[in-house]
């Protein structure tokens, strides 16, 4: 798990343009779970609350959505290192799209209600 973290912690820090602090990366090292994706499983379904944070570690996943003429419309793909956090996780809404895996994926994840609050 620590090589998966070390991702996650690289691209924060890209994006910060800055280091994290050690106590930070070792308190969020506690708050991350790993889990594997078979190829084929919908990690999040569309009109279900999703609770999570995923950050990709290898595989490929398709976010997509059925509109409403029932046609599956791609929105994006997320590939080792990309971020999977939708606007709506923060107001409890439902989903607007689903989440594929498009082969085996590794993912870290945490749990939305294991966040800070402001």
């Amino acid at each position: 798990m620590k090589d998966e973290f070390a991702q996650i912690q690289n691209s924060i820090e890209l994006l910060m343009q800055d280091n994290m602090p050690q106590e930070v990366v070792d308190k969020a090292m506690t708050m991350f779970t790993k889990k594997k994706i078979p190829k084929g499983d919908i990690l999040v379904h569309q009109g279900a609350v999703q609770n999570e944070i995923y950050f990709v570690t290898s595989g490929l996943l398709r976010s997509y959505y059925i509109d409403m003429n029932g046609n599956d419309v791609t929105r994006f793909f997320s590939k080792e290192g990309s971020l999977l956090c939708y606007e709506r996780l923060f107001d409890h809404k439902p989903s607007n799209r689903s989440v594929e895996a498009l082969e085996e994926c590794v993912v870290m994840v945490i749990q939305c209600n294991e966040l800070p609050s402001r």
